[in-house]
């Protein structure tokens, strides 16, 4: 499960147990957190704002935590998803603009 607040972070949640799996911080922009979702396999969280900005997350347990930031819309992003089996994003924007992404993955490297 994900979730947000006003303390500028977004926070995974494994369901069954209640335990908290990853904490995301997206404070230091003016730009609202709008959209998110996490990957089918629960290591990669997207994330989208009122500027345009998509975020990809490594939230994977004992993973880098690192952040890509994917540069696809020049407007506000109200549409997110990943590709059942991981490898592609898709994103739509208040313009109408959807664009696809295809992501890195382990094997690529």
């Amino acid at each position: 499960m994900l979730a947000s607040g006003g303390d500028e972070v977004i926070e995974v949640w494994e369901v069954e147990s209640g335990r908290s799996l990853a904490v995301v911080p997206y404070g230091g922009s003016s730009a609202r957190i709008d959209e998110f979702v996490l990957s089918p396999d629960g290591s990669r969280l997207l994330s989208s704002d009122s500027e345009g900005r998509i975020i990809l997350w490594d939230v994977a347990p004992g993973g880098s935590g690192d952040r890509e930031f994917l540069d696809l819309h020049d407007s506000e992003v109200t549409a997110l998803a990943f590709h059942p089996d991981g490898s592609l994003v898709v994103s739509g924007d208040e313009k109408g603009a959807i664009e696809l992404h295809v992501l890195e993955t382990a094997d690529d490297g």
